[in-house]
């Protein structure tokens, strides 16, 4: 609650309110952000432009996936899952719905960091993150949740610290793809290989962008090295994907 404040969110209790409260409230919200329960009812009166964070568990996920998401539709809002430990002793234990009820999640300080972070870019700011992995991972939240602007700001942000960071060139390379930019994309692509030829997934990546922009020469290139450096993943790809023998 102290980072969300700092945003501007106020802490409410639906049952607080009169219905038609709680409907305006809803209804001129443009962030709610809640643990799984029965608040998220109140959905069906959000905005088309509100961001609507539920944070549940392996336990909501398996038991309770469906319970929301017939009501954001109907309010055409924007409603994105977190998911976050069990709180209990074992937090990898797997409750039991008849006998546990719902389990409460438990947010670790790092976890809280993740989750402020992305509220903060999705409220237009850019937060400086000082993990590539993190800011990679969240460039890929925002733009999984259709937030590309906010994906566009952080790679200004830390640009001049992580051009050469993979993670992070490939995170750019899907911000790129989301736009449908398909020759920058296969750019970042070729960078993050450059960064690190470690990843044979990367090479797949250039595969299908290259062939996307018919650059049958990176095409070529990217198959030989496939097999050149990860022969069992070119074999296995060859299996599925049998037009790369033209290009070995």
């Amino acid at each position: 609650m102290d980072l969300l404040k700092a945003f501007g969110f106020q802490k409410i209790h639906f049952e607080d309110y009169t219905p038609l409260d709680q409907i305006a409230l809803m209804a001129g919200a443009e962030v709610m952000v809640s643990v799984h329960g029965a608040g998220f009812a109140n959905m069906l009166f959000a905005n088309t432009q509100a961001l609507i964070i539920e944070i549940g568990s392996l336990q909501t996920a398996v038991h309770r996936w469906g319970d929301f998401w017939p009501i954001a539709h109907v309010a055409g809002c924007r409603y994105l899952s977190f998911f976050a430990d069990h709180d209990m002793p074992d937090p990898l234990q797997d409750p039991d719905f008849a006998t546990d009820g719902i389990v409460p999640v438990a947010l670790s300080d790092f976890g809280i960091g993740r989750l402020a972070a992305f509220l903060a870019a999705s409220l237009g700011h850019a937060p400086r993150l000082d993990r590539p992995d993190a800011v990679a991972e969240l460039m890929r939240q925002l733009i999984r949740s259709e937030q590309t602007l906010a994906a566009e700001k952080l790679v200004h942000v830390h640009q001049d610290v992580m051009q050469e960071d993979a993670a992070f060139l490939s995170a750019k390379a899907e911000l790129h793809r989301a736009r449908g930019e398909s020759h920058a994309e296969l750019l970042a692509l070729l960078s993050a290989w450059e960064a690190n030829r470690s990843q044979w997934q990367t090479l797949t990546q250039i595969l299908w962008c290259a062939r996307k922009v018919e650059r049958h020469d990176i095409l070529r290139w990217a198959a030989n090295t496939l097999a050149e450096s990860f022969p069992d993943q070119c074999l296995s790809l060859v299996k599925t994907r049998p037009w790369l023998r033209d290009f070995l």
